[in-house]
């Protein structure tokens, strides 16, 4: 009776609460963070007294130090933090996604082999990637770099990739090649 009619409010309760919830960010305790989809991190440290100086040190998962933001003096309780700034030198994610995709095509096409009597070497395609999105070899290295050091940033941009090139695979296997030839 009573009970159960409770309980099935209770569910209904929790269910419209999480759903609610979608889209939204949650703090949860603990010391990681994760990077949103737009690569910022964002939460907060629960002061259990006043600090005269309070920092946070954002680090790559090596340990690496990436940023430390000064927070200065903060009274107790709940004291918000948030660092969305990708250094100035860094491609963007969306930026990064097409260039990767082109390079995972030459180097899988080339297999580090000469094909077809070709004598450029990789680094002379690397250069045409780089001249057809309008960016620094030392561009392309650095971001990279920052990237891998940030794998929570770096795996959305690399599922992006594979997915692209997995859709490109197929397409090209849709197509098909033919080969007309004659006796």
């Amino acid at each position: 009776g009573l009970n159960s009619l409770y309980s099935g409010q209770l569910s209904e309760f929790r269910i419209a609460t999480a759903a609610n919830m979608l889209g939204h960010s949650v703090l949860v305790p603990g010391g990681n963070a994760y990077a949103s989809p737009e690569g910022g991190i964002s939460g907060a440290i629960d002061i259990p007294t006043a600090s005269n100086s309070t920092n946070v040190v954002y680090r790559s998962e090596a340990g690496k130090i990436l940023h430390t933001e000064d927070l200065g003096p903060q009274p107790a309780g709940l004291v918000g933090f948030a660092w969305d700034e990708i250094p100035e030198n860094i491609l963007t994610q969306e930026q990064m996604m097409p260039i990767l995709v082109d390079i995972h095509v030459i180097e899988g096409a080339r297999n580090g082999s000469i094909m077809l009597g070709d004598t450029n070497g990789i680094e002379d395609y690397y250069a045409k990637v780089y001249e057809k999105y309008g960016i620094t070899e030392d561009q392309f290295k650095s971001s990279f770099a920052f990237y891998s050091d940030n794998p929570t940033v770096f795996i959305p941009i690399y599922e992006e990739v594979l997915d692209s090139l997995k859709a490109n695979g197929a397409l090209l296997a849709k197509k098909g090649i033919e080969i007309e030839h004659e006796d």
